[in-house]
């Protein structure tokens, strides 16, 4: 091994990696839309989301649920959250569970949460729409 080879496999040993904890497509039924006929049924949202770690989590060395973030207790919590009233846009509905999530993860911890709403009641509409915020 050359010294340039042996500095980056050194440097790649020593060095905190970072990690991503994601969920995908989390369907939650809720009510949602611009109008209250809209509302009064619930229909599906698609929540997925990406939890970006400086380090790894403990978890990686200790295989300890507690020494990293649970994503059964966000799932349950982005349920609370959407359960607990109507929402007239997906990005009011996307704020409150970025909210909501961001008040339990550790402030090292960075959030990207996608919301998606596949049946938008919009003519043509053929992929549903969207909402993301960083958080």
């Amino acid at each position: 091994m050359d010294a340039i080879t042996n500095h980056l496999v050194e440097d790649n040993r020593t060095r905190p990696l970072g990690g991503e904890l994601s969920i995908d497509d989390l369907e939650l039924w809720v009510h949602l839309g611009c109008s209250a006929g809209e509302r009064a049924t619930t229909q599906p949202v698609l929540l997925s989301l990406a939890l970006r770690f400086d380090a790894p989590p403990r978890a990686c060395e200790t295989d300890e649920l507690a020494d990293t973030v649970c994503y059964a207790e966000l799932s349950d919590l982005a349920r609370t959250v959407t359960s607990a009233r109507e929402f007239n846009t997906v990005e009011s509905m996307a704020w409150e569970i970025a909210r909501a999530m961001r008040a339990r993860l550790p402030g090292s911890v960075r959030m990207t949460l996608r919301l998606a709403k596949p049946r938008a009641p919009v003519p043509g509409l053929r992929g549903g729409v969207a909402f993301a915020i960083e958080a």
